[in-house]
């Protein structure tokens, strides 16, 4: 097989945007060209930017259209020299024929494009009218175009002469609130898509840096171009399809929908004792089992041997390298702490083991295939007598139970983990007998039985706190990053007789560690999420209303972002069930 003639050999005054043509005397195999068989470089090696195209015994190469004003990031660049490379025998992987047939040489030629100046001109001008730029907006009735997200994008059906966009003067004006003189916006332009049937230019006002990358604020807008420089590749004018352009930015809306816990990130939250219950039906609330006591013991660091079988603590730790020993008490041995309960150290009871086949677990056994609505309560269960006398082992807690990395638990009886945030175990968590926890975390813990705890965690009537409670959700991030600006947050929720609380974070470009805002318009690059907290002070007789979130709606707006929260009414099972004491 060989070449008939190549169209462009040893021309000197190629344009950048003009067809490489090849015929061969028979029709090609598609498959036998590519980058290894025909390639295009400029002087240095460096491969141009195109598309190939093979139709019968014709091979097309289409340069790549530079967007740059100075035309230096095009397939093809002015006043250079190009070689070219078609291989063929010896080579195996040269370009053949559809009948299989090799090139019968491998051909070398060169060419060089127009140069800035010269006689030739550097782009071939297709022979039809010039196309206007159309906003990439829908249009709404009263004749104005709607931006997405506040971004100004001119489409053309045809391709631009990048040189001739610095000389493009757009003008964006508006009417400021309270004013009756248009003011204008400074603006960015530049040729973001060039190709031979469809280009885009992109306006971004310029901000106080003086440079472009802001976002338009919601309002209403006019845009008209005042000189007729911007031209296509024929060097016609191109012109805005109307002499002035309607423009309106709807504010922007981003919204997080709690009742899905695909939202849910599975890390701790920050600065809290708890992680709050993600629930399909109430969003994200504060679950609080009234057994989780009184408090009136206060802050414990249990750094000696347990003194009583029932500690009510508002607070409980046993520190690093310290062991408490609960094998002192026979029967059931109860841990509570209104917060967080952490395990440092070593929790060790020692002593004898339950028969599996006891009336207690027998009430836990049968509880765990009842319908909830007969399902008993916690507070009634740790009453019952009949657990009075046996060797299980309770732990409590209003907000997480830890047992970090050197930390232990270990029984011989029936251990009881219960949770209203999570349990969340590095350490070492075992028991020679069952183990009955709540179903939020708890991985790595161990025993001869491990079963989920089936009883109601009976909420508390009377707000029973003698310290602040703060538990926080952690979302994913976002799907979308807010970019800096003027946002105002929603919280849609009920606050009840707490409080409500979102802040931000964000994993900077420059791979620095993760930072806390408070204000989502300080969020800038890399993917943001949330953390919400949700609190609940002390209680001083008031009945227990604890709060509640549905959603998080973020809003681009002239306010800088204050936060409100709506209520949006009472929601389905927000309270568990007492269910027959």
């Amino acid at each position: 097989m060989g070449l008939l003639r190549f169209q462009q050999a040893g021309l000197d005054a190629v344009a950048l945007n003009e067809d490489l043509l090849f015929y061969f005397d028979a029709d090609l195999d598609r498959a036998s060209v590519s980058t290894d068989s025909f390639r295009i470089a400029d002087e240095q090696g460096l491969e141009v930017a195109g598309e190939r195209t093979v139709r019968g015994n014709a091979l097309t190469f289409r340069p790549a259209l530079p967007c740059r004003s100075d035309l230096s990031d095009g397939g093809l660049r002015p006043g250079e020299l190009y070689h070219i490379v078609l291989g063929g025998f010896p080579r195996p992987d040269g370009i053949r024929s559809d009948s299989g047939a090799l090139l019968s040489a491998t051909l070398l030629f060169s060419f060089k494009t127009a140069a800035f100046g010269g006689r030739s001109p550097l782009f071939l001008g297709p022979p039809s009218v010039a196309f206007p730029l159309v906003p990439r907006a829908r249009r709404v009735p009263d004749d104005r175009f709607e931006l997405d997200e506040g971004w100004i994008v001119l489409d053309c059906r045809q391709a631009l002469d990048p040189s001739t966009v610095p000389n493009a003067r757009f003008e964006l004006s508006f009417f400021p609130s309270k004013s009756k003189e248009l003011e204008h916006i400074p603006l960015d332009v530049r040729l973001v898509v060039n190709r031979r049937d469809h280009a885009e230019l992109l306006l971004e006002p310029v901000g106080a840096s003086g440079l472009g990358g802001e976002r338009l604020l919601p309002g209403n807008y006019y845009l008209s171009l005042k000189e007729k420089e911007l031209r296509d590749l024929g060097g016609r004018s191109v012109e805005l399809g109307k002499q002035v352009l309607r423009l309106s930015v709807r504010e922007p809306r981003f919204e997080l929908d709690f009742t899905s816990s695909s939202e849910r990130a599975s890390e701790a939250p920050p600065s809290c004792s708890g992680t709050a219950t993600w629930d399909a039906r109430a969003g994200v609330r504060l679950r609080y089992p009234a057994a989780a006591g009184r408090g009136d013991a206060g802050e414990v660091e249990l750094s000696k041997d347990l003194s009583t079988p029932d500690l009510h603590a508002t607070r409980l730790t046993v520190p690093a390298r310290t062991e408490l020993d609960a094998s002192g008490f026979p029967g059931l041995v109860v841990l509570r702490s209104q917060t967080s309960m952490e395990v440092r150290g070593q929790l060790t009871r020692h002593g004898r083991v339950a028969d599996p086949q006891d009336q207690v677990t027998q009430i836990l056994v049968d509880a765990s295939a009842w319908p909830r609505e007969r399902q008993p309560t916690l507070s009634a269960w740790l009453l019952d007598p009949l657990l009075a006398g046996q060797p299980w082992t309770v732990l409590i807690a209003g907000g997480d139970i830890l047992v970090p990395r050197g930390g232990s638990i270990e029984v011989d009886g029936p251990l009881v983990l219960v949770a209203g945030g999570s349990i969340r175990v590095e350490g070492r968590v075992f028991t020679h007998s069952d183990l009955w926890k709540t179903q939020e975390g708890g991985g790595g813990a161990a025993g001869a039985r491990i079963k989920i705890f089936p009883l109601v965690l009976d909420p508390p009537t009377i707000n029973p706190l003698r310290t602040n409670l703060a538990v926080g959700a952690l979302t994913r991030p976002f799907p979308w990053t807010p970019r800096a600006g003027r946002w105002r947050s929603t919280l849609v929720g009920h606050a009840g007789a707490g409080r409500l609380s979102v802040h931000y974070l964000q994993a900077p470009p420059d791979r620095q560690p993760e930072r806390w805002v408070n204000d989502p318009g300080e969020l800038v690059g890399g993917p943001a999420r949330a953390l919400v907290r949700l609190e609940i002070g002390p209680g001083h007789g008031e009945a227990w209303d604890p709060p509640r979130l549905e959603r998080l709606e973020l809003r681009s707006g002239q306010v800088l972002s204050t936060e409100e929260v709506r209520d949006p009414g009472p929601a389905p099972g927000e309270v568990e069930p007492e269910g027959p004491r």
